[in-house]
């Protein structure tokens, strides 16, 4: 016999949010397998829509580029992320 949980929204989101700060604490220590899980998430997350998860996911992705070599995404991060990221949330606000 199965026991099936139902869990509410506030429950819902709670793991959510603990999945997507445990991707993006992975994707700050270099785990190999971090960016592939957060674009998982990433695109299970896409119906709910939420602008600032979906600009993290974006940062995340590139700051793993960067630490792996990506000469490219590290300039971009330092030089116009900031810029970008602040046009990105009003635009995607809208």
């Amino acid at each position: 016999m199965q026991i099936m949980t139902i869990l509410n929204d506030d429950q819902n989101k709670q793991i959510e949010t603990e999945i997507f700060n445990d991707c993006m604490k992975r994707l700050a220590e270099n785990d190999p397998d971090a960016g592939f899980d957060l674009a998982r998430f990433f695109l299970g997350e896409l119906p709910n829509y939420d602008p600032e998860k979906s600009l993290a996911v974006v940062e995340g992705l590139m700051l793993q580029s960067a630490q792996l070599g990506s000469v490219h995404a590290k300039e971009y991060l330092e030089e116009m992320w900031p810029d970008m990221r602040s046009i990105m949330i009003r635009r995607l606000k809208r």
